[in-house]
């Protein structure tokens, strides 16, 4: 019951230290303090396994802005620290969403998924025009926009559903369940937007959570990640072109 309290708790604290006031430091010493008493006492062993997968993924997110390593291009150093730790401690591969699932059952939710969180996203991007920075090169030649919108819109899919639908998932649903595990997932996943260059004001947030919830639904679900990862990439890919037709739209 407790650990259905202390790993929300856990991660959103270790979110809102690193996201919002860039307190890495305590909030890795807490985090490791949680797991060596886990570790030493042998008690709540699911949360210590919890709180030892937000230490790496913090850790390895406070290395990479060191070394002025941003969004994106963290997320693969991430992944491959998480992927180690996977590797040394486990659970097995099967546990982590990978399998096929209930694949065709939940083939509808996930299309009518991505045209929802499509039309979020784009309503959003449309009513905030001149409050953001276009992240998007629109001065690349069309088809080198293309390949730039797809490869990225792939990239991104991959390994934000690896790293919050799978690895904090599976974790966090260990400790506490899966009902509280998606909804802490997708708290964190939306907070992360506070450290991204772009949606990274309340409203995109709140907006993040809502998108990571529904996507650990669908995980849920279907027990497993690969409609999550299809939602992901339609998103953003039609995400990357609104981006894309609205910043050659201003410069002409």
């Amino acid at each position: 019951m407790l650990n259905k309290l202390y790993t929300p708790v856990l991660a959103i604290s270790a979110a809102i230290s690193c996201f919002q006031y860039d307190l890495n430091i305590w909030c890795l010493g807490v985090l490791f303090l949680i797991v060596l008493l886990t570790r030493l006492t042998g008690k709540m062993t699911e949360l210590g396994n919890f709180a030892l997968m937000l230490f790496v993924f913090f850790l390895l997110f406070t290395v990479a802005l060191s070394v002025n390593i941003v969004y994106p291009g963290m997320l693969i150093l991430i992944a491959t620290g998480l992927v180690a730790l996977i590797f040394t401690q486990g659970p097995e591969w099967s546990e982590l969403y990978f399998g096929r699932g209930d694949f065709r059952a939940f083939g509808k939710m996930a299309l009518i998924a991505a045209c929802l969180f499509s039309l979020m996203f784009g309503v959003w991007i449309y009513l905030k025009q001149g409050q953001y920075t276009n992240p998007v090169p629109t001065a690349l030649p069309l088809d080198a926009l293309v390949i730039v919108g797809i490869g990225f819109a792939f990239y991104v899919a991959i390994m934000e559903e690896t790293l919050f639908r799978s690895f904090f998932f599976q974790r966090a649903s260990s400790a506490a369940g899966p009902v509280v595990a998606i909804f802490t997932q997708g708290i964190v996943y939306g907070m992360m937007y506070s450290a991204l260059p772009f949606m990274n004001g309340p409203s995109g947030m709140m907006m993040g959570a809502i998108y990571g919830c529904g996507l650990g639904v669908l995980v849920h679900k279907s027990n497993s990640i690969y409609l999550a990862i299809f939602v992901h990439f339609i998103v953003s890919l039609i995400t990357f072109i609104e981006l894309s037709v609205l910043g050659r739209m201003h410069a002409a």
